[in-house]
């Protein structure tokens, strides 16, 4: 949930490439880093504390993917094509 709202609200986001993270961001959208390289992540911090433009850059990314791969109609065009494929799966043959 961290994630949507801080794409919601535009904040800046350095998170670890880890479970479902790399699903929801790219680079484009947030400073992305590996799971041991703490000193990658120190850089990313740094960067993003300091980098005013960079972090408006990655806001509006951020709120598109927000948008159309999570918000309300991609969410129902989600569900639609997930009853669809099971309805199609289980009707007898």
């Amino acid at each position: 949930m961290v994630l949507f709202e801080s794409m919601a609200a535009g904040v800046s986001i350095v998170a670890v490439r880890v479970g479902g993270v790399p699903d929801v961001l790219d680079d484009r959208g947030a400073w992305l880093v590996a799971t041991e390289d703490p000193i990658a992540l120190v850089s990313a911090i740094r960067t993003a504390r300091s980098a005013p433009d960079e972090r408006s850059r990655q806001a509006t990314p951020a709120a598109e993917r927000l948008a159309t791969g999570f918000g309300g109609r991609a969410r129902v065009q989600s569900c639609s094509d997930h009853y669809t494929r099971v309805g199609r799966e289980r009707r007898p043959r």
